[in-house]
């Protein structure tokens, strides 16, 4: 038999606790960079394929976002075009068509494009002016669920095919 010294405090065996606790460190650790692949993915999708969802979830994880790295998301927003010009000039496909999907039958307008990043950027401008909680309280539950988690397979798993191209 040991002899237990009263004195001295064993140490804790690592349990589910300890590793639970750990995750959830580790996922907030990694919320930022989760939420930047989820605001990427919601700007694609929004400037080629123009589905409001995208819109929505782009804006509130814009807001979300802390200061320093919501500036950089709206910064990628708004240099998103300059890349899709050179495509067009390259390519020899229809001039200002941008391919959406992997089998390029399905086309953009790089003019649209341009009117859906103008829309992005203003809808920046004003729910900056405007609460986090209201926005929240008008989005769609599944979006509002993919920015709170930062769900990098949101869009992903919603349009693979065009995640194919893009």
């Amino acid at each position: 038999m040991m002899d237990c010294d009263p004195f001295v405090t064993p140490i804790p065996s690592r349990s589910k606790g300890h590793d639970l606790e750990e995750l959830m460190v580790f996922g907030f650790l990694t919320y930022p960079k989760r939420l930047n692949v989820l605001f990427c993915d919601a700007v694609k999708v929004w400037l080629i394929l123009g589905y409001e969802d995208a819109l929505e979830v782009a804006v509130n994880a814009a807001l979300t976002a802390a200061h320093k790295q919501r500036e950089s998301m709206i910064r990628y927003a708004a240099t998103f075009v300059g890349p899709l010009e050179q495509l067009c000039e390259y390519t020899d496909t229809d001039v200002g068509s941008i391919p959406t999907t992997d089998s390029r039958e399905q086309t953009v307008e790089l003019d649209t494009v341009k009117e859906r990043l103008e829309i992005l950027l203003g809808e920046f401008r004003e729910t900056e002016s405007t609460s986090l909680l209201q926005s929240r309280n008008e989005m769609n539950s599944e979006n509002e669920t993919a920015v709170q988690k930062g769900d990098t397979t949101y869009f992903k798993s919603r349009y693979p095919n065009f995640f194919l191209l893009w």
